[in-house]
């Protein structure tokens, strides 16, 4: 039960890869610098310590590896191609305290402690593409972050089935930076979209009633 869980994560997480890259190339969606800079980088450091806190399940630790494999090959795209949006004050102020954290996090020679601490960071890294997304300064599609929910969703199933001493601290992960992370960008993603149809048809509404 574990393993297809896992395995049914591992596919969704591709899938939300390859998607958000065919976007990216269509000029479908706009990433976020700050976001994808802090999540590639952190992403890789996420790998080993990760790794430690699940007790070197490489199963479990396949998926932290996919997503720093991914995260890093959409920043170095996006920044090869120049389809990042522009940089905000929002976005570098981001940067600079996710920096800080991680020099908190070198500190710390507790794998766990500075597991917990990389979440932090990763859910900090959200902001600036959620906040992009909101106020129309990005264009992001809703299917990828949804998937990206979905793949962490069946993460936690696979750890809850298969708990055992510690198995507290592998949740935070999945939990933290992989539902509330994506899933605040999948409900902002399709709030703003909502937002901009109801516009649209107030305003056809409107000029209908005056014809």
């Amino acid at each position: 039960m574990k393993d297809a869980l896992l395995f049914t994560a591992v596919v969704l997480l591709v899938l939300a890869i390859v998607l958000y890259v065919k976007n990216m190339i269509a000029n479908g969606v706009t990433p976020n610098p700050a976001t994808f800079f802090i999540r590639s980088t952190v992403a890789i450091i996420n790998c080993f310590s990760y790794f430690t806190v699940v007790h070197q399940d490489n199963f479990k630790t396949s998926i932290t590896v996919i997503s720093a494999v991914g995260l890093s090959g959409i920043f170095f795209y996006a920044l090869a191609r120049g389809k990042f949006t522009k940089l905000r004050w929002v976005d570098v102020t981001c940067a600079g305290a996710a920096m800080i954290i991680v020099v908190i996090w070198k500190s710390t020679g507790n794998a766990v402690v500075a597991n917990l601490i990389l979440q932090g960071v990763m859910l900090l890294s959200f902001y600036p593409a959620v906040n992009g997304v909101l106020y129309g300064h990005a264009k992001e599609k809703s299917s990828t972050w949804i998937l990206a929910t979905l793949c962490y969703v069946a993460m936690v199933m696979a750890i809850l089935v298969d708990w055992k001493t510690g198995s507290a601290y592998q949740l935070v992960h999945p939990i933290v930076s992989g539902i509330i992370g994506n899933g605040a960008l999948a409900v902002a993603v399709l709030w703003h979209n909502g937002k901009k149809r109801l516009n649209i048809l107030s305003v056809y509404g409107w000029n209908s009633y005056l014809n």
